[in-house]
């Protein structure tokens, strides 16, 4: 039964008040207060007005002036994918995108051709063994088919050891792959395989002819250890194969 002596007034929802339980407690506690305190007088209307006034709950929504309170969100909501699906669209494109360009940039460096002792006589020297092609014959070949694969070449011939040394640790920084038939240093030379052991880029053994066929002496070699992969015994071809090995590790 509604006391005429304190009625409870009927407040309209305003922008500044609060929902929910607040709501049905605060407007009887403003009028407790305001019938029974006065000046400084601080009773228990105070108390419940000074528990519940509005700025106490500063994470609760509002209702609009229209008295329609909007609906609250669910905080065990996910959110959704389309919002966030732009974004991750985009870092999926820019991932292949900076994967290409990586590509790219190691392509652009040169494959180092390196060819060792004696192989300058290639065309003259054992025939029956080498074959008729010539070295300029064989670097000319190789340019063509690195172009044909997007890759670009240097070729270089030495009858010295420490010559081949200084080509392979020029391609360490320089070089996007190394194709190497040290000749004679292939089943000799520590130097050689130490500086190819620095290296972090594709090396490619080359063989024009088979050297487990031939002398005993021959079928060891201290560069297959250090090298990706070895091609042998496939004449002058074996350039061109190697050059497609390396171009499919890049």
């Amino acid at each position: 039964m509604e006391d005429k002596a304190h009625p409870s007034p009927s407040l309209p929802l305003r922008q500044d008040q609060p929902i929910g339980a607040a709501r049905l407690f605060l407007p009887p506690a403003i009028a407790y207060k305001e019938a029974h305190d006065s000046g400084a007088k601080r009773g228990p209307g105070h108390l419940i007005f000074a528990l519940l006034r509005p700025d106490r709950f500063p994470s609760i929504t509002p209702a609009p002036a229209s008295g329609i309170r909007p609906e609250s969100p669910d905080p065990m909501a996910r959110p959704s994918s389309k919002a966030v699906a732009p974004k991750a669209k985009a870092m999926s494109k820019a991932k292949p995108a900076a994967r290409a360009q990586t590509k790219a940039k190691a392509v652009a460096k040169p494959v180092y051709v390196l060819n060792g002792p004696n192989l300058n006589l290639l065309g003259q020297r054992e025939p029956h063994i080498y074959g008729s092609t010539t070295l300029a014959a064989i670097e000319k070949q190789v340019v063509t088919r690195a172009k044909a694969l997007g890759l670009a070449v240097i070729c270089h011939q030495s009858n010295h050891e420490g010559e081949l040394v200084d080509w392979i640790q020029e391609a360490r920084t320089m070089g996007a792959g190394v194709v190497i038939n040290a000749g004679a240093y292939s089943h000799t030379s520590i130097a050689i395989h130490d500086a190819l052991a620095t290296l972090d880029i594709p090396v490619v053994e080359v063989h024009i002819s088979n050297v487990y066929k031939r002398e005993a002496f021959r079928h060891h070699s201290t560069i297959s250890p250090v090298a990706t992969g070895v091609i042998c015994g496939l004449g002058v071809i074996g350039y061109d194969l190697a050059l497609e090995a390396i171009k499919s590790k890049l």
